[in-house]
């Protein structure tokens, strides 16, 4: 699931901040963004972008370069993270809907002499190439605004520079990620309808792990009748691949990704999950965490494949977390350097309000207890498409600048 960077909101709540005089805190959904007094009334719709945005350089937000600019040669942008202003947490930045005279519609709610001519001045400047775009709440604006994830951004960067301490992946020999497998990407509490979710889940037992800042990385095992392209290693039939994000990367690269799946055994591990499942076609996708990952944060003294998933690729369906965590156990003492991620609960109740979940969020990490955690994940073990959604720790954002 590719993150909604920037969408139109709904203002669902206005609060003061104490001892502050000209700003006060919009929220939307579960989003808290300082924003100037004044500017937002409960009920307005405005373009949200979330925290992790990389904007384009544009007047309309020449106010952040103070504190936002960033440059890496040619690519130049404002980059957006959390922030504490006057003790208060801002995340994001919300914007009124006239900064944005391209996605004017006729609405009496924006019949402002502003936005009439900002539109007329857009036209013009276009040469009349316009679009218009019916504006409903949640509709998602990231391409159309020119916003991308910094994250994207730093993934794209020269790899082979050794100045950085990022997961190398081979460049030139790239292929699409492999159709069959959900990528990794959980959605943030903040987006979700909340109350909805309390409502079908509060009686429901859920299963909490630790989040944990690394590389993502996915492997996996199967079996084709036909010869495939888009698959790495054969052996006797049996087709093994090994993925970063967003990429299927080659075996023989010799990159980091392959070295990993050699040096922790993942093809043997892969063949015994496949036994103990009585799954034939599966894969794993966990996170690679230690030294040269992410300037590794928790001080690991050597590196690390924590599993969170196993997926069956014949049932396309993830296996029950508390299932997989024990048949991995069983395994791990011929493999190490795996293990699962940390689990927290596996009886977790779901709180009436997103705020709490938001607070639990903040805690120490269980591999390392002098370090921040980057927060927890939350999913229903026995249909993890059902419900699977991340909370990330406010003061690990804070810290480390994200």
């Amino acid at each position: 699931m590719s993150r909604k960077l920037a969408s139109i909101r709904k203002v669902v709540e206005i609060k003061p901040i104490e001892r502050a005089d000209t700003i006060e805190v919009a929220k939307v959904d579960g989003w808290e963004c300082v924003v100037k007094k004044g500017d937002f009334k409960i009920g307005d719709l405005a373009v949200y972008f979330e925290e992790g945005s990389f904007l384009p350089i544009e007047p309309r937000f020449e106010f952040l370069r103070k504190s936002c600019y960033k440059a890496f040669g040619e690519i130049e942008g404002f980059r957006l993270r959390t922030i504490k202003l006057k003790g208060q947490i801002s995340q994001g930045l919300l914007l009124r809907l006239d900064e944005f005279p391209e996605l004017f519609v006729i609405n009496p709610k924006l019949r402002t002499i502003k936005s009439f001519l900002l539109y007329w001045i857009y036209f013009i400047v276009t040469g009349g190439k316009f679009q218009y775009i019916p504006l409903e709440e949640g509709l998602e604006v990231t391409d159309y605004l020119g916003v991308v994830r910094y994250q994207t951004i730093l993934e794209n960067l020269d790899q082979n520079d050794s100045s950085n301490s990022r997961f190398k992946e081979p460049i030139n020999r790239r292929k699409p990620f492999p159709s069959f497998i959900p990528k990794t990407d959980e959605e943030r509490v903040q987006n979700l309808p909340y109350q909805k979710i309390y409502e079908k889940f509060k009686n429901e037992p859920l299963t909490v792990t630790e989040k944990l800042d690394g590389t993502s990385f996915t492997a996996f095992r199967v079996i084709f009748k036909e010869d495939v392209t888009t698959t790495i290693k054969d052996v006797n039939y049996c087709k093994y691949g090994v993925c970063s994000r967003n990429f299927e990367l080659e075996y023989t690269d010799k990159s980091d990704y392959s070295n990993a799946f050699i040096d922790f055994a993942i093809e043997d591990l892969l063949q015994e999950l496949s036994i103990k499942l009585g799954i034939q076609n599966l894969a794993i996708q966990g996170e690679l965490i230690g030294p040269g990952i992410q300037g590794n944060k928790l001080n690991l003294k050597e590196r690390e494949l924590r599993i969170f998933n196993v997926y069956n690729i014949d049932q396309r369906d993830y296996v029950d977390f508390n299932v997989a965590r024990d048949v991995i156990n069983k395994c791990i003492s011929k493999h190490e350097q795996v293990n699962c991620v940390p689990l927290i609960t596996a009886t977790y109740i779901l709180p009436e309000d997103r705020e709490t979940v938001i607070e639990e969020a903040v805690m120490q990490s269980t591999l390392n207890l002098d370090k921040l955690a980057e927060g927890i994940v939350i999913r229903f073990s026995k249909d993890q498409q059902a419900l699977s959604f991340k909370a990330i720790n406010n003061e690990w954002l804070l810290k480390y600048g994200e």
